[in-house]
């Protein structure tokens, strides 16, 4: 069936863009120029040739002003251009210097003057610094820019300096290497729901919020990301993110870069109250290095360019208070991140290009999830290897028409496999253990993912100059995605975890607790396709004031195909009924050893978002501009519900564990009384459910100081509504009607001293009610929409006069549910919840004496809101945290300093050499990360000793340490 509704698919939009005029689009791949010639008297100037040429693209393009002085030219790559503006008997202007970016349209209004001898005047740079018509707000990074930065040289880096997002980990030196932390857009998490959508040349690499592919940052010509009022063509609500790659030239050009760090280099930042917190030696970078080498030039001049890279990407480093039985002695967690690109561009006539690009990476990680609660051997080690390419077309048959066809994929293998006591993968490994709401030890839940997307896309835009006295660019676009995930879990050694409860100040793994039983090992398969079309109008009321219309729709349809049941430990139990060694059974599936292909899990077949933006040119001079938007963003399910819902999910059913011979060993005869299950067909979906979708408000005011300064002052607001959560509908709240007293003993989690909170009160079922098998479904409740108020301030100056810089301020209010709609009253106890956050952002260059370029980096960001947790015991329930604070507290907040000084020698042949040194964390703070958020007590050992601490607030993360970092860069 898949197959059949990919070829529908492709066939129907083949049809379209068959019947369709060649339309003109500013795309996800460039920039645009246009503009009006007049006189001195100010009317307008038909017939002028205009010319524009650039290094960026092949061959040079060339236009003729209509009726109305009008010209324009479409879809032009990132760089800087030359415009030539000729007509007889006029004196000839040349305008040079004229910066494009991405989705980024340059308004170029040219006067000319008669001519009383041949003359050309020449004018240098006074290139537009606004866009004075789009309304989305975007940041823009060059390549220029990308090589400038002291950074860990990959996409999270760059999201990192927007003004819009809060990290929720901060790189220092590349610590961050190949994890992609999760961060807040004006408030919004990144993951899921809220998702960005990470582009590779227009070609959407996401996955669960994420880029999928771990980019070669030596490739990137320029990085555009749209942070707020996204026009119709982005279906997302957050950040829209588009890395462009090099496409070679008409000259063989090439950069060889390198850079290496060590220990030797580095700090020592952690203090001794941290050390009695069990952090060991912190987070540290034992080794790094990064070589990436690339090339591109013409295969045949103005005709057929190639662009290359190759990069590997190195890093080891000590994980904070890993692991637990000697925090800080190692492992060492490696990294490696692995890049090939290629990428071709070729002219097929002046009008029509084909271009095609692959990028594979590959990223291995031995002991993944290493963290200050986990044992040696509770790691993974975890290797990847993902894809994405393209081939597209683009044609140009008019000034007013332009189109572009795109076929793509992308794709990613993932696997985790377990150690075992010995530190070989997969031999003598340990049977999974868990310390109740603590560490884990033993051999790793494996699994292995394989996700697919193939894409089919056409976007166009048709220029209308003077329909019904005003001016149109309508903009249109249509795609189609399918997006496969196939999952293998082999799970835990006997697809068994042994839960332990263990008292304070004891070893873990001593008080045997629960037994949890996995449906392991199961293979599952899940599918979603996505429709989508859009047409925005961007409408030149006047001079002054224009409007930006768009809709959008989209359709999203999530299912799976038929699968087969595996055998294993007690598949017999979980699907046929047959009971376990205490008498407990359940009832047999449904569908026997087959599971039949299910369609419609999520069915949305109208998800229409208006997007309306107003742009106001407030002098007619282009300096000062106000613009204001509204727009509807409706959430890609994906494939979580599908997941979620799939009989051949991870399921499990937990158990009491009666350790008869205190062995700590389980045995099938120790099974005790059922306690809960989770996963699996418990779970459904409310057929009504709806599409999740956030409205996005927005004023920004921009002004451009000089001609190479600019400022911007906004207000965002969003409004996310329909949110998905997962409802009990069986263990309501009702059935929690005995409250129960219990000592607060505050944040040192000592009874009886000076930080006592009393007591508080959490619900348990009364004795001999009985307790139903938990029933949840996913739902949009009324009752759990969140908003976000935010406030930006942003400078950007670009490179004049020796040195450029980018500065920005985010202040952010949010308000929503941390346990969504509670389905009982425990779950209520402080669970709305109203913080805010901050972010301070600024870099630059500065081009010293003597060849020097100095270009720092410094950030500034507030430190979490946070509550306080106590686990309590209810006798019905079982162990449940509880909020007995609400965020009152604030974990650390961070200042970080990173430097880069590059000195530039010339070479032969117009070749040149830059030597540099970073400095990272040049305050050298030690500020945590992550805290703990659960009131208690935990045992260190150092030196022998073992120590007893404060478990509420300890830190989970620290930033490494001071630390520098060699290397250069040769450009040939």
């Amino acid at each position: 069936m898949a197959g059949s509704r990919l070829s529908s698919a492709l066939l129907a939009l083949t049809l379209i863009v068959a019947g369709c005029h060649p339309a003109f689009a500013q795309g996800p791949t460039g920039g645009s120029i246009f503009g009006t010639v007049t006189d001195t008297t100010g009317a307008f100037l038909s017939g002028v040739r205009v010319t524009c040429a650039s290094s960026a693209q092949i061959g040079i393009q060339s236009a003729v002003t209509n009726d109305r002085g009008h010209y324009r030219f479409p879809l032009l790559a990132p760089g800087i251009y030359r415009l030539s503006y000729e007509r007889t008997g006029f004196t000839t202007v040349v305008r040079e210097n004229i910066v494009v970016s991405v989705e980024f349209a340059a308004e170029i209004d040219v006067e000319l003057v008669v001519a009383t001898i041949q003359a050309t005047t020449v004018v240098h740079g006074d290139s537009p610094l606004i866009d004075t018509q789009n309304t989305t707000i975007q940041s823009i990074f060059t390549s220029e820019t990308l090589k400038a930065l002291p950074n860990a040289r990959d996409l999270m880096s760059v999201i990192g300096l927007v003004p819009a997002t809060i990290m929720s980990i901060q790189d220092v030196g590349g610590s961050t290497v190949g994890t992609q932390p999760v961060y807040l857009t004006y408030g919004q998490f990144s993951l899921q729901q809220f998702q960005s959508r990470v582009q590779v040349d227009g070609v959407n690499t996401t996955d669960a919020g994420v880029a999928g592919v771990y980019l070669d940052y030596g490739a990137f010509d320029e990085v555009r990301l749209g942070t707020s009022s996204n026009d119709a063509s982005m279906p997302n609500p957050g950040l829209q993110v588009n890395a462009v790659l090099k496409a070679g030239g008409n000259a063989f050009k090439g950069e060889a870069y390198v850079d290496f760090g060590s220990e030797a280099f580095e700090a020592d930042n952690i203090d001794e109250g941290q050390r009695r917190q069990g952090v060991g030696r912190g987070t540290r970078i034992q080794t790094y290095y990064d070589p990436n080498v690339n090339i591109g030039g013409p295969i045949k001049r103005d005709a057929l360019w190639f662009f290359t890279s190759v990069r590997n990407q190195h890093l080891t480093t000590l994980v904070t208070g890993f692991p637990v039985d000697g925090p800080g002695t190692g492992p060492q967690a490696l990294i490696l991140l692995q890049n090939l690109t290629y990428k071709l561009t070729y002219r097929l006539r002046p009008r029509h290009t084909l271009s095609h690009f692959v990028q594979v990476g590959r990223r291995h990680e031995p002991y993944r999830d290493a963290s200050s609660t986990t044992y040696r051997d509770a790691v993974a080690d975890h290797d990847s290897l993902s894809w994405v390419g393209n081939l597209e077309w683009r044609a140009i048959t008019s000034s007013s028409f332009f189109m572009t066809t795109r076929a793509s994929t992308f794709g990613s293998d993932v696997r985790a496999n377990a150690y075992g006591t010995d530190g070989q993968v997969g031999v003598n490994v340990a049977a999974r253990r868990i310390e109740f709401a603590g560490n884990s030890a033993g051999g790793f839940e494996s699994f292995s993912i394989g996700r697919r997307r193939r894409q089919l896309e056409w976007a166009g835009t048709l220029f209308g100059d003077d329909w019904r006295g005003v001016n149109h660019a309508l903009r249109m676009g249509a795609l189609t995605e399918w997006e496969t995930t196939d999952t293998e879990r082999t799970g835990p050694r006997d697809s068994l975890r042994l839960r332990f409860q263990s008292p304070a100040g004891t070893p873990d793994f001593t008080v045997p607790f629960q037994i949890q039983l996995y449906n392991y090992p199961l293979t599952s398969s899940d599918r979603l396709w996505h429709h989508g079309a859009f047409a925005q109008d961007q409408i030149a009321l006047t001079h002054r004031w224009t409007l930006n219309l768009g809709l959008r729709w989209d359709a999203y349809s999530a299912y799976y195909p038929e699968q087969r049941l595996r055998e294993g430990p007690f598949t017999d139990f979980f699907y046929r009924g047959v009971p376990l060694h205490n008498g407990y059974s359940i009832p047999v599936a449904p569908f026997g050893d087959t599971v039949p292909a299910r369609h419609s899990i999520i069915e949305y077949r109208k998800a229409f978002g208006p997007r309306v933006g107003l742009a106001w040119e407030v002098q007619g001079s282009g300096k000062t501009v106000v613009k204001a938007s509204w727009g509807r963003y409706y959430h890609d399910p994906g494939t979580t519900i599908s997941r979620d819902v799939n009989p051949l999910q991870t399921t499990t059913s937990t158990f009491a564990w009666n350790d008869g011979n205190a062995d700590r060993l389980f045995q099938p005869s120790e099974l005790g009384s059922f306690v809960n299950s989770s996963g699996g067909v418990q779970n459904r979906v409310d057929p009504d459910i709806q599409d999740p979708y956030t409205d996005n408000t927005d004023v920004w005011v921009e002004r451009r100081l000089r001609s190479d300064l600019s400022a911007r002052l906004g207000f965002i607001y969003k409004k996310a509504n329909n949110n998905w959560d997962l409802v009990e509908q069986v263990r309501t709240a009702a059935l929690f009607s005995e409250p129960r007293q219990f000592p607060d003993p505050g944040p040192d989690g000592l009874p009886d001293t000076a930080d006592d909170q009393g007591s508080y009160t959490a619900f348990d079922i009364p004795a001999g009610v009985p307790i139903p098998a938990s029933v949840k479904e996913w739902q949009t409740p009324a009752d759990f929409d969140q908003s976000y108020k935010n406030i930006e301030v942003a400078v950007n100056k670009r490179m004049t006069h020796g040195w450029s810089l980018s500065s920005s301020f985010l202040f952010t209010w949010v308000h929503n549910l941390q346990n969504g709609h509670p389905d009982n009253p425990n779950e209520a106890i402080n669970n709305d919840v109203r913080v805010t956050g901050w972010a301070f952002k600024v870099f630059g260059t500065y081009r010293a004496p003597w060849g020097l370029n100095i270009s720092p980096i410094v950030r500034h960001q507030a430190g979490r809101p946070s509550g306080r947790y106590v686990l309590t015991n209810l006798q019905r329930v079982g162990n449940v945290f509880i909020a007995v604070e609400p965020s009152n507290y604030r974990e650390d907040n961070r200042t970080i300093l990173d430097t880069r000084v590059e000195k530039q020698l010339r070479l032969w042949n117009a070749r040149s050499l830059g030597v540099f040194i970073d400095a990272f964390n040049v305050f050298n703070s030690n500020a945590a990360q992550a805290q703990d958020t659960v009131t208690g007590r935990r045992t260190t050992v150092i030196a022998g000793e073992r120590i007893d601490y404060q478990r509420f607030f300890r830190p989970l993360i620290v930033l490494p340490p001071r630390l520098f970092r060699f290397g250069f860069n040769l450009a040939f």
